[in-house]
Protein backbone atom coordinates (compact mmCIF):
# COMPACT_ATOMS: atom_id res chain seq x y z
CA UNK A 1 0.00 0.00 0.00
CA UNK A 2 1.77 3.13 -0.84
CA UNK A 3 1.28 5.85 1.54
CA UNK A 4 1.26 9.99 2.68
CA UNK A 5 4.33 10.58 1.83
CA UNK A 6 6.18 10.53 -1.68
CA UNK A 7 5.67 7.78 -3.52
CA UNK A 8 8.94 6.46 -3.28
CA UNK A 9 9.14 5.88 -0.05
CA UNK A 10 7.84 3.04 2.11
CA UNK A 11 7.56 5.03 5.50
CA UNK A 12 4.83 7.08 7.63
CA UNK A 13 1.77 4.92 6.53
CA UNK A 14 -1.58 6.51 6.74
CA UNK A 15 -3.58 4.48 9.74
CA UNK A 16 -5.90 1.74 8.66
CA UNK A 17 -9.70 3.55 7.82
CA UNK A 18 -11.52 1.93 10.01
CA UNK A 19 -9.39 -0.48 11.95
CA UNK A 20 -10.63 -3.25 9.54
CA UNK A 21 -9.68 -3.53 6.67
CA UNK A 22 -7.79 -0.08 6.47
CA UNK A 23 -8.55 1.57 3.87
CA UNK A 24 -5.44 1.75 1.68
CA UNK A 25 -4.82 4.33 -0.76
CA UNK A 26 -3.49 3.16 -4.04
CA UNK A 27 -1.92 6.07 -4.90
CA UNK A 28 -0.44 9.23 -3.45
CA UNK A 29 1.51 11.83 -4.47
CA UNK A 30 3.34 14.97 -2.88
CA UNK A 31 2.52 18.05 -4.34
CA UNK A 32 5.41 20.52 -5.50
CA UNK A 33 6.86 21.94 -2.46
CA UNK A 34 8.22 24.73 -3.77
CA UNK A 35 5.14 26.27 -4.44
CA UNK A 36 4.56 28.18 -0.97
CA UNK A 37 1.39 27.58 1.41
CA UNK A 38 0.42 26.58 4.79
CA UNK A 39 0.53 22.94 5.68
CA UNK A 40 -8.66 19.29 16.87
CA UNK A 41 -9.76 16.61 17.98
CA UNK A 42 -13.39 15.24 16.52
CA UNK A 43 -14.32 15.13 20.23
CA UNK A 44 -18.20 14.05 21.22
CA UNK A 45 -20.11 16.93 22.19
CA UNK A 46 -22.61 15.22 24.74
CA UNK A 47 -25.81 17.12 24.98
CA UNK A 48 -24.87 20.03 22.67
CA UNK A 49 -27.19 22.53 21.22
CA UNK A 50 -28.55 22.13 18.03
CA UNK A 51 -26.81 24.04 15.09
CA UNK A 52 -27.95 24.85 11.77
CA UNK A 53 -25.41 22.77 9.13
CA UNK A 54 -23.44 25.11 6.55
CA UNK A 55 -23.99 24.07 3.16
CA UNK A 56 -20.46 24.06 1.36
CA UNK A 57 -19.38 25.82 -1.55
CA UNK A 58 -18.56 23.86 -4.04
CA UNK A 59 -15.55 24.18 -6.61
CA UNK A 60 -18.10 22.77 -9.47
CA UNK A 61 -21.95 23.19 -9.02
CA UNK A 62 -23.75 19.57 -8.05
CA UNK A 63 -27.16 18.61 -9.93
CA UNK A 64 -29.07 16.62 -7.59
CA UNK A 65 -31.53 15.36 -9.68
CA UNK A 66 -29.93 13.50 -12.70
CA UNK A 67 -30.87 10.00 -14.14
CA UNK A 68 -29.34 7.00 -13.91
CA UNK A 69 -26.87 7.85 -11.14
CA UNK A 70 -26.59 8.41 -7.39
CA UNK A 71 -26.45 12.24 -6.21
CA UNK A 72 -27.13 13.05 -2.21
CA UNK A 73 -25.85 14.59 0.47
CA UNK A 74 -24.34 14.24 3.74
CA UNK A 75 -24.44 15.91 6.89
CA UNK A 76 -20.98 16.30 8.49
CA UNK A 77 -20.33 16.72 12.06
CA UNK A 78 -18.06 19.16 13.22
CA UNK A 79 -17.22 22.49 15.22
CA UNK A 80 -20.08 23.08 12.78
CA UNK A 81 -22.34 21.04 11.05
CA UNK A 82 -21.85 21.05 7.65
CA UNK A 83 -24.02 19.72 4.46
CA UNK A 84 -21.19 17.68 1.63
CA UNK A 85 -22.49 16.58 -1.77
CA UNK A 86 -21.48 13.63 -3.35
CA UNK A 87 -22.09 12.39 -7.43
CA UNK A 88 -21.87 9.03 -7.21
CA UNK A 89 -22.37 5.58 -4.81
CA UNK A 90 -18.93 5.56 -5.07
CA UNK A 91 -18.32 8.84 -4.21
CA UNK A 92 -20.51 8.29 -0.56
CA UNK A 93 -18.85 5.06 -0.02
CA UNK A 94 -15.38 6.80 0.01
CA UNK A 95 -16.58 10.09 1.73
CA UNK A 96 -18.63 7.17 4.49
CA UNK A 97 -15.55 5.85 5.21
CA UNK A 98 -13.40 8.62 5.62
CA UNK A 99 -15.20 10.17 7.98
CA UNK A 100 -15.09 7.18 10.02
CA UNK A 101 -11.50 7.00 10.12
CA UNK A 102 -9.70 7.89 13.54
CA UNK A 103 -6.88 9.73 12.15
CA UNK A 104 -9.47 12.58 9.93
CA UNK A 105 -11.09 15.47 11.56
CA UNK A 106 -12.34 17.09 8.46
CA UNK A 107 -13.59 15.74 4.81
CA UNK A 108 -15.06 18.85 2.58
CA UNK A 109 -16.14 18.32 -0.55
CA UNK A 110 -15.68 19.01 -4.30
CA UNK A 111 -12.82 21.72 -2.60
CA UNK A 112 -12.08 24.87 -3.81
CA UNK A 113 -9.79 25.84 -5.60
CA UNK A 114 -9.81 24.30 -8.96
CA UNK A 115 -6.59 23.72 -10.39
CA UNK A 116 -5.09 24.36 -13.36
CA UNK A 117 -2.35 22.01 -14.28
CA UNK A 118 -0.64 21.80 -17.94
CA UNK A 119 -1.56 17.87 -19.49
CA UNK A 120 0.74 15.59 -21.27
CA UNK A 121 -0.04 17.82 -24.27
CA UNK A 122 0.98 20.62 -22.86
CA UNK A 123 -2.56 22.28 -22.85
CA UNK A 124 -3.68 24.01 -20.11
CA UNK A 125 -6.91 22.10 -17.87
CA UNK A 126 -8.46 22.14 -14.68
CA UNK A 127 -9.33 19.36 -12.52
CA UNK A 128 -11.55 19.81 -9.22
CA UNK A 129 -10.82 17.23 -6.66
CA UNK A 130 -13.63 15.34 -5.08
CA UNK A 131 -12.97 15.49 -1.25
CA UNK A 132 -10.23 17.15 0.82
CA UNK A 133 -9.27 15.27 3.81
CA UNK A 134 -8.26 17.30 7.06
CA UNK A 135 -6.16 14.69 9.10
CA UNK A 136 -5.57 15.00 12.97
CA UNK A 137 -1.56 15.98 12.40
CA UNK A 138 -3.00 18.75 10.24
CA UNK A 139 -1.95 17.41 7.09
CA UNK A 140 -4.68 18.20 4.27
CA UNK A 141 -5.18 15.44 1.58
CA UNK A 142 -7.03 16.19 -1.57
CA UNK A 143 -8.96 12.83 -2.94
CA UNK A 144 -10.07 12.01 -6.46
CA UNK A 145 -12.12 9.45 -6.51
CA UNK A 146 -13.11 6.92 -9.91
CA UNK A 147 -13.53 3.26 -10.39
CA UNK A 148 -10.62 1.46 -10.87
CA UNK A 149 -11.45 0.67 -15.10
CA UNK A 150 -11.82 4.57 -15.91
CA UNK A 151 -9.06 5.33 -13.87
CA UNK A 152 -6.60 2.87 -15.32
CA UNK A 153 -8.39 3.82 -18.71
CA UNK A 154 -7.68 7.10 -18.47
CA UNK A 155 -4.50 7.04 -16.50
CA UNK A 156 -5.20 9.16 -14.07
CA UNK A 157 -2.32 8.56 -11.72
CA UNK A 158 -0.48 10.52 -14.28
CA UNK A 159 -3.13 12.78 -14.53
CA UNK A 160 -2.77 12.91 -10.89
CA UNK A 161 1.00 13.39 -10.99
CA UNK A 162 0.46 16.37 -13.26
CA UNK A 163 -1.65 18.06 -11.14
CA UNK A 164 0.47 17.58 -8.01
CA UNK A 165 2.54 19.56 -9.95
CA UNK A 166 0.18 22.37 -9.96
CA UNK A 167 -1.52 22.12 -6.63
CA UNK A 168 -0.48 24.79 -3.64
CA UNK A 169 0.30 23.79 -0.44
CA UNK A 170 -2.13 26.38 1.18
CA UNK A 171 -4.88 23.54 -0.80
CA UNK A 172 -2.91 20.28 -0.04
CA UNK A 173 0.10 18.67 0.70
CA UNK A 174 -0.78 15.55 -0.71
CA UNK A 175 -3.22 14.72 -3.70
CA UNK A 176 -4.37 11.13 -4.19
CA UNK A 177 -7.04 8.63 -5.99
CA UNK A 178 -9.09 6.48 -4.13
CA UNK A 179 -11.31 3.45 -6.07
CA UNK A 180 -13.85 0.94 -5.04
CA UNK A 181 -10.65 -1.39 -4.27
CA UNK A 182 -10.41 1.19 -1.19
CA UNK A 183 -13.81 0.75 -0.25
CA UNK A 184 -14.73 -2.97 0.06
CA UNK A 185 -18.27 -3.96 1.54
CA UNK A 186 -16.73 -4.98 4.89
CA UNK A 187 -15.25 -1.27 5.28
CA UNK A 188 -18.29 0.53 4.00
CA UNK A 189 -20.65 -1.60 6.48
CA UNK A 190 -18.18 -1.27 9.39
CA UNK A 191 -17.43 2.52 8.49
CA UNK A 192 -21.41 3.21 8.68
CA UNK A 193 -21.63 1.29 11.96
CA UNK A 194 -19.32 3.75 13.22
CA UNK A 195 -20.46 7.05 12.72
CA UNK A 196 -24.10 5.44 13.98
CA UNK A 197 -22.54 4.68 17.02
CA UNK A 198 -20.44 8.16 17.26
CA UNK A 199 -24.11 9.36 17.61
CA UNK A 200 -24.77 8.00 20.57
CA UNK A 201 -23.58 9.48 24.28
CA UNK A 202 -22.70 6.86 26.86
CA UNK A 203 -20.02 7.92 28.51
CA UNK A 204 -20.37 5.34 31.39
CA UNK A 205 -20.44 2.64 28.85
CA UNK A 206 -17.26 4.26 26.90
CA UNK A 207 -15.19 4.21 29.89
CA UNK A 208 -15.92 1.04 31.23
CA UNK A 209 -15.28 -0.18 27.82
CA UNK A 210 -12.11 1.72 27.76
CA UNK A 211 -10.78 0.83 31.25
CA UNK A 212 -11.13 -2.88 29.94
CA UNK A 213 -9.20 -2.23 26.94
CA UNK A 214 -6.40 -0.30 28.88
CA UNK A 215 -5.42 -3.58 30.59
CA UNK A 216 -5.20 -5.90 27.72
CA UNK A 217 -1.65 -7.01 26.60
CA UNK A 218 -3.02 -9.20 23.24
CA UNK A 219 -6.03 -10.36 21.13
CA UNK A 220 -9.54 -10.77 22.41
CA UNK A 221 -12.86 -10.56 20.55
CA UNK A 222 -15.50 -7.94 20.64
CA UNK A 223 -17.85 -10.18 22.42
CA UNK A 224 -15.63 -10.65 25.28
CA UNK A 225 -15.41 -7.46 25.47
CA UNK A 226 -18.72 -6.59 25.96
CA UNK A 227 -19.27 -10.01 28.45
CA UNK A 228 -16.32 -8.43 30.76
CA UNK A 229 -18.35 -5.03 30.73
CA UNK A 230 -21.73 -6.44 31.88
CA UNK A 231 -23.31 -3.47 29.49
CA UNK A 232 -24.54 -6.01 26.27
CA UNK A 233 -25.80 -4.09 23.79
CA UNK A 234 -24.52 -0.61 25.01
CA UNK A 235 -20.87 -2.65 25.38
CA UNK A 236 -21.32 -3.35 22.07
CA UNK A 237 -21.46 0.23 20.77
CA UNK A 238 -19.06 1.31 23.22
CA UNK A 239 -15.83 -0.98 21.57
CA UNK A 240 -17.08 -0.04 18.60
CA UNK A 241 -16.65 3.62 19.30
CA UNK A 242 -13.45 3.06 20.51
CA UNK A 243 -12.13 1.57 16.89
CA UNK A 244 -13.79 4.49 15.41
CA UNK A 245 -11.59 6.37 17.69
CA UNK A 246 -8.22 4.74 17.29
CA UNK A 247 -8.04 3.15 20.65
CA UNK A 248 -9.01 -0.56 19.33
CA UNK A 249 -7.74 -2.72 15.98
CA UNK A 250 -9.43 -5.05 14.36
CA UNK A 251 -7.36 -7.86 13.63
CA UNK A 252 -7.53 -9.01 9.79
CA UNK A 253 -10.24 -7.82 7.35
CA UNK A 254 -14.10 -8.38 8.18
CA UNK A 255 -17.04 -6.78 9.33
CA UNK A 256 -17.29 -5.64 13.00
CA UNK A 257 -19.68 -8.69 14.96
CA UNK A 258 -19.31 -10.44 18.24
CA UNK A 259 -16.76 -12.70 17.26
CA UNK A 260 -14.18 -10.17 15.70
CA UNK A 261 -11.03 -9.97 16.89
CA UNK A 262 -9.51 -6.75 18.24
CA UNK A 263 -6.42 -5.12 20.18
CA UNK A 264 -5.73 -2.22 21.95
CA UNK A 265 -4.29 0.44 19.63
CA UNK A 266 -1.84 2.36 22.07
CA UNK A 267 -0.65 4.80 19.68
CA UNK A 268 -3.92 7.18 18.75
CA UNK A 269 -2.28 8.46 15.86
CA UNK A 270 -2.07 4.98 14.43
CA UNK A 271 0.99 5.48 11.68
CA UNK A 272 0.68 9.27 11.35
Amino acid sequence: MHTLNRMASAAGAIPHALGTPRVPLIMSISVNSSRPGDAGDRGQQSCAPWVQPERSDPARKIILKSLGSLRGELTVAGTVPRIVTYESHLEKKVLVCLLARPDVVEVYGQPRPTVTYLDAQDVWRDHTFDFLAVRRNGERVAVSVKPSRRAAKHDLRGTLRLVAEHTPRSFADRVTLMTELHVPRDAYHNAKLILAMQGEDDEESDMGVLAIVETLNGVTTVGALVEASGREADGFAAVVRLIGRGRLRIVGRRRIDYSTEVSPAFDQEAGA
